[in-house]
């Protein structure tokens, strides 16, 4: 290898040391705490300046941009807790009741054995119409219900109130019972074999109209 002495002459000019003089002139005697480049006798003193100044300017710029995110966090905070207090001395504004959903379809009568039981049972035929089903109601109105052709499992999350359940033979046979389903329930289902369809109602209404298994239902139109 070459020595380090006939490599970088004692009398050399260093090309990194004039581009060092030329880019940062203010680092030296006059400006700042770096020593100037001539009173560095080591030859790779060039270097080493230059990489001083880089460190001391990456700092400077480390500086700035703390400063700078300081004070956009306090501008932020200040406007959040501006909002708080917005929000806690502004009057509470009453939401009122909540419109419900319409039920699908239009209301047809539900017998048993020449008794109607209700005239309002509305029907899900489509797919969105049974995937919606009872969400986002609070409640049914008394006779209230909602008939689910060729449906033979549901669930009840998302729901907000309790139902009964029922499932019904292709014939309009009351296969299986279900009473006071409360919300989240992942699934219901017919534990009877063989295709079925469910009705839905409020808790409740399967005492209220004293149905039990083995009725016949029919729908028919008012």
């Amino acid at each position: 290898m070459t020595p380090a002495a006939a490599r970088f002459p004692e009398n050399a000019v260093c090309p990194m040391r004039e581009a060092r003089c030329r880019v940062l002139p203010s680092i030296g005697k006059n400006g700042g705490n770096l020593p100037d480049i001539g009173e560095i006798q080591n030859p790779r003193g060039g270097w080493f300046c230059q990489t001083l100044a880089k460190i001391e300017g990456f700092c400077r710029t480390l500086a700035n941009a703390e400063t700078r995110a300081a004070g956009c966090f306090s501008d932020v905070w200040q406007k959040i807790e501006d909002f708080a207090k917005h929000r806690q001395n502004a009057p509470e504004a009453d939401p009122g009741p909540r419109e419900a959903p319409p039920l699908p379809g239009r209301a047809r009568a539900l017998r048993r054995a020449g008794e109607v039981l209700t005239d309002k049972l509305f029907t899900a035929r489509t797919p969105a119409e049974q995937r919606r089903g009872l969400l986002g109601r609070d409640g049914l109105a008394a006779g209230e219900a909602l008939f689910f052709p060729r449906v033979r499992m549901l669930h009840t999350v998302g729901m907000r109130f309790p139902i009964d359940v029922a499932f019904l033979s292709p014939d309009g046979d009351v296969k299986d019972l279900r009473v006071s389903l409360r919300p989240g329930r992942p699934l219901v289902f017919c534990r009877e074999p063989g295709r079925a369809s469910a009705l839905e109602a409020a808790a409740g209404t399967w005492e209220a109209w004293h149905l039990k298994r083995g009725d016949k239902l029919e729908i028919t139109d008012l």
